[in-house]
């Protein structure tokens, strides 16, 4: 496979389960390693990395939303979407924090644990989490898989307005013809391989 994707995208990963769009976007997001060839992420090569440096980029460029929301159980909401800031160096991290959770429309969990949350709802804080640090790219994987259409409709506006406003580049696996139709790159995969590859609008 080879691929290119410009600075400010905003692409869907489309195709039916097990045709390697989770695995692309763990390729792109410095989660995997590939067996051949080469991944260049912002001009570096990242290819043979040391797992240091992987975690630096992940860290400092790169937001996630999961599948399975990989919220830490132990701490609140709001603790959870400080724990990328922290991890940073950063102080005074709650204001940013709590910000977040009201653009997702969860403001009034923030001191509630995953386990006493809905799936919408981690789904939501972990949205929040992978946002928070203002990453120049954002993976997501699923993201509307436990939400309802209007918080759908919600996410997509925050993806188009961060993608269009502030520049971000956006990967989504998608099988949500919503969050398929928002995007103005749509990439069909089958197999592990891309069979198509359009941008529209």
């Amino acid at each position: 496979m080879s691929l290119k994707v410009n600075a400010g995208e905003f692409i869907a990963l489309v195709g039916p389960s097990g045709s390697g769009k989770s695995t692309l976007l763990n390729i792109i997001g410095a989660l995997d390693r590939t067996t051949s060839g080469h991944t260049v992420l912002a001009g570096e090569d990242i290819t043979l990395a040391s797992d240091r440096r992987l975690a630096e980029i992940r860290r400092d460029r790169i937001g996630f939303v999961f599948q399975a929301f990989n919220l830490l159980p132990v701490l609140s909401a709001v603790e959870n979407v400080e724990f990328v800031l922290h991890l940073r160096g950063q102080r005074d991290t709650r204001a940013a924090a709590m910000q977040m959770l009201e653009v997702l429309g969860i403001g009034e969990l923030a001191h509630r644990r995953p386990a006493e949350m809905s799936g919408g709802q981690q789904q939501r804080v972990a949205i929040a989490r992978a946002l928070v640090g203002q990453p120049v790219l954002l993976l997501a994987d699923e993201p509307s898989a436990n939400l309802d259409s209007k918080t759908t409709g919600g996410l997509i506006e925050l993806f188009q307005r961060l993608n269009a406003e502030q520049g971000v580049t956006i990967i989504t696996a998608t099988h949500d013809p919503l969050v398929e139709g928002a995007a103005r790159r749509r990439i069909l995969m089958r197999d592990g391989q891309i069979h198509a590859d359009r941008t529209v609008g």
